[in-house]
This record gives C-alpha cells, sequence and structure tokens, in this order.
C-alpha cells in the first residue's frame, strides 16, 4: 500500500545545505527563446543564454513532432558564458508544429554526451496569409526579451527515470537565483497528480541542492511519478516566480518479484 510521507524536515534540509556548499552549476542553458509562429522562407531569431565553464558545444534541433525526424541542426562552439542567437530561414515545410531543441554538449561531441539541456520550444508554421492575422506583438514578443535581464529558475534536474529497488537515490537540483529564495520541490503522483510530499530550501545565490531518498520501492509502490521544483519569493507563501520543472519517473518493482 503507497504510504503518504510527507518530506518537510527542515533541520535536515539546513545541515545538507551548510555541508554541501551549494556548488556552482558551471555548464547550464539559462534560456532559449524564439518566436511562436512563422511562415515559410520567413528568417527568424533564435537566443539562447549560457553559463559555460569551458569550450562547449551549443546545439539547437529542429524536429518534426508528427515523426521526430531532426530537419536541421544549428551549432556553435562556446568560448564563454553569454548571449548567442541563430538566425534561421524557415524552409517551405507543411504546416503544423515543430519542435526545437537546445543543449550543450564537451567539445566534438553530441547529443548522447549532452552536460545541459533546455525544455524544448514550439514553432507553429502557418501560411502567410494567416500569419498577417497575428497580431504583431503576438508574433515578435517573444524573440524580443532582454537577455541581461536577471532571472531565477532552476535550470537542471538529475534523477533517474527507472528505480526498480531501495537503493539510496539522491536528487539534485541546479538552480539560479540572483537574491534569496525558496526551492520549492514536490513529489506527485502523475497518474493521479495526488501529492505526496514537498519541501521548501531557502537558497541566497546560484548552486545545486542535493538530498538522498532511500527505500522509495518500499515506501510509494509500482507507479509513475513526478517531481515539480519552482523557486518562490521568500516572503510571500506560494508566489511562484520561475516556470516549474518537472521530472518524471517510473517505479517499478521488478527486482522485489525476483
Amino acid at each position: 500500500m503507497m504510504k503518504k510521507i510527507y518530506i518537510k524536515l527542515i533541520t535536515i534540509f539546513t545541515v545538507l545545505i551548510s555541508t554541501s556548499g551549494l556548488a556552482i552549476a558551471k555548464d547550464a542553458i539559462n534560456r532559449f527563446a524564439l518566436p511562436e509562429q512563422a511562415h515559410a522562407l520567413q528568417t527568424i531569431t533564435i537566443a539562447v543564454n549560457v553559463d559555460v565553464s569551458k569550450q562547449r558545444e551549443l546545439f539547437v534541433t529542429l524536429q518534426d513532432t508528427t515523426n521526430w525526424k531532426t530537419l536541421k541542426t544549428l551549432k556553435k562552439r562556446i568560448k564563454q558564458s553569454g548571449d548567442y542567437q541563430f538566425a534561421y530561414q524557415v524552409p517551405e515545410l507543411a504546416e503544423g508544429r515543430y519542435r526545437w531543441n537546445a543543449y550543450l554538449a564537451p567539445r566534438g561531441k553530441k547529443w548522447a554526451d549532452r552536460v545541459s539541456e533546455f525544455e524544448p520550444q514550439y514553432l507553429m508554421i502557418t501560411d502567410k496569409a494567416a500569419l498577417a492575422k497575428v497580431a504583431p506583438v503576438k508574433a515578435t514578443s517573444t524573440s524580443k526579451v532582454n537577455l541581461g535581464e536577471k532571472i531565477d529558475l532552476v535550470t537542471q534536474v538529475n534523477w533517474p527515470k527507472t528505480i526498480a529497488d531501495d537503493a539510496t537515490h539522491t536528487l539534485k537540483v541546479h538552480y539560479k537565483v540572483h537574491q534569496p529564495r525558496t526551492l520549492h520541490i514536490r513529489l506527485t503522483n502523475s497518474e493521479n497528480w495526488q501529492e505526496l510530499g514537498e519541501l521548501s530550501v531557502p537558497v541566497t545565490k546560484p548552486g545545486a541542492f542535493e538530498m538522498p531518498f532511500e527505500a522509495l520501492q518500499s515506501n510509494f509502490g509500482q507507479g509513475k511519478y513526478a517531481w515539480i521544483i519552482d523557486i518562490q519569493d521568500s516572503a510571500k507563501k506560494n508566489s511562484v516566480l520561475s516556470k516549474k520543472f518537472g521530472k518524471h519517473f517510473v517505479i517499478d518493482n521488478l527486482s522485489m518479484e525476483k
């Protein structure tokens, strides 16, 4: 039977934060922006803001969502943190929704060796006449983002996709903040979105928070779950400042059945 476990262990969190030193996440994509709509042969601007610790390859790829075929790969060699842009002329593609991906990889490496990625962005390709009916602000606002703006966000979450034992697994959350904030972490059952536990961690600077969990298979049982993580204003309850970051995973009972 699934146990409903609440994980507000403030004392433990304080110890973990003080001993971990909140190591700075050195390689991260902080922002990935492009227009929501475009038409064939239109040139769009893709804007990316990154932090890197050494030379990295920045990849931006275009995928067809009907078959997940990669239609275009754009690449830049990044030597320092900052803002980068790609100018891309949309080819004559069928109308529909297309996915853009962005990730960082070591020099000379690709997707399999990525060190950071950003959540996919979507571009709706429509005919030129239909696009003209859309207010200009809506068509261009997402491409005119002030990349120098200070933002608070969760940049990456490390957690296994499948858990099939009662071993200890460590949740690692990389984040970026520019003043004292609260890192809010919830565990949910992704089949019915029932909340199973939550924790709030005070943070003061960019870094990474780690929390070990054990006996998850015994405590929660087989099923589909998700971590939902965001950054909140420390002075205001339930005031979400960042886009929520979801990390889905499965607990399997295979090892218990042997």
